[in-house]
């Protein structure tokens, strides 16, 4: 059976990496992270509200994504142009969930960029 994690990567060869370099998955992290709750599917009501507050956000905002990205598909991801309309958008094309892994210059790059220019 194929783990979970194998599809947060573009290339399953990245979590190999990652295990072998003495790096994890840690659920434990995760969770102190992300919350309790962090992992649903938000919809109805409480997404149109979120949707309708990003563009009232008036700080700088960017958005990556990753084209391969299984868990944050990129088809919910281009949304954000739509709902985010002052947002800088990138699509990272050889990236699963985990861009700043499978792409970390370009990842870097861009967040530079960003971070120069605000």
């Amino acid at each position: 059976m194929v783990p979970p994690v194998f599809l947060m990567f573009y290339n399953p060869d990245y979590f190999e990496k990652i295990v072998r370099g003495g790096g994890s998955m840690n659920n434990d992290v995760y969770s102190a992270i992300a919350e309790e709750g962090a992992d649903f599917l938000a919809s109805g009501d409480m997404c149109r509200f979120v949707r309708l507050d990003l563009r009232k956000i008036i700080a700088p905002m960017l958005v990556l994504g990753g084209r391969y990205d299984r868990i944050a598909f990129p088809r919910w991801t281009i949304q954000y142009k739509h709902h985010a309309p002052h947002a800088k958008f990138m699509m990272l094309e050889k990236s699963g969930h985990f861009p700043f892994v499978e792409q970390t210059d370009e990842t870097m790059r861009v967040l530079r960029d960003f971070l120069h220019k605000h």
